[in-house]
């Protein structure tokens, strides 16, 4: 455990002297400013590019808070969502970094074990990922309750759990494409391959349900009341369990590689 904490206090602050959680911060809150800005001005740009396009224009289009959530789902969660990409892209050399600094061997040499290695990597990163996801829900809850009338929520814990489990579910699978490969692109070839495979598997009536790529999206309809817990229950199961997998197969190749 004094290994787990030392190593774990470590990822922390390399994390913050980089500039890429002080990057990925504002991100997050200009999506979760985005979320609420832009479906307050739909109707308006909608008229704009009738006039250029001779389209259909915003009349008749209600707006209101869930159409600011519903936004917000999407582009904060999900395979393809912004929110998404950016902590993928920022956090894809999550364990090739130690080998292309050369720190592991010496991290290793000093008795570190690696088991250790794999699971502080995770815990941190999925701090950080919880981090993000808070600031964008309260940037855009706290716009969404200024621009709009109230709405009252259902299954609020549930509903925002599905984004937050998929981050999870991308930073394993960063985490295991980066000890496979031992490089940059590691992480981000097993993201963008399982990321085409889910959107794939979105179209499958039968397999969708047990998806992890419809969490992340799809839980705004237990925000609305559309749908029922039991609906997300299958693939929050399989994510968990892929989740887990994916982190033991991490450890067990770690341990066999040569660094």
């Amino acid at each position: 455990m004094s290994q787990f904490i030392t190593f774990t206090r470590k990822e922390f602050r390399e994390s913050f002297a980089t500039v890429r959680m002080y990057v990925l911060i504002p991100v997050f809150v200009l999506i979760g400013l985005m979320n609420p800005i832009v479906s307050l001005l739909t109707p308006s740009l909608m008229d704009a590019l009738a006039e250029q396009m001779g389209g259909p224009g915003g009349e008749g289009m209600i707006i209101t808070a869930w159409t600011s959530w519903e936004t917000f789902f999407g582009n904060a969660s999900g395979e393809m969502g912004m929110g998404t990409l950016a902590f993928v892209i920022a956090f894809c050399g999550v364990v090739s970094s130690e080998f292309s600094k050369g720190t592991m061997i010496n991290l290793l040499t000093k008795g570190l074990k690696r088991p250790v290695v794999i699971l502080s990597k995770f815990f941190t990163v999925s701090v950080l990922w919880t981090l993000c996801l808070l600031v964008a829900i309260g940037v855009t809850a706290l716009f969404t309750a200024i621009l709009f009338d109230p709405i009252s929520f259902n299954h609020t814990i549930l509903a925002f759990f599905g984004p937050w489990l998929f981050g999870l579910f991308a930073i394993a699978l960063l985490i295991l494409g980066g000890t496979i490969v031992g490089s940059f692109y590691g992480g981000l070839a097993a993201y963008g391959g399982v990321a085409v495979v889910l959107g794939l598997l979105s179209l499958v009536p039968g397999i969708s349900r047990f998806s992890p790529g419809g969490i992340g999206q799809a839980t705004y309809s237990l925000l609305a009341g559309v749908a029922q817990p039991g609906d997300f229950i299958p693939a929050f199961i399989v994510t968990t369990v892929l989740i887990a997998g994916m982190i033991c197969a991490s450890i067990i190749i770690f341990n066999k590689k040569r660094v």
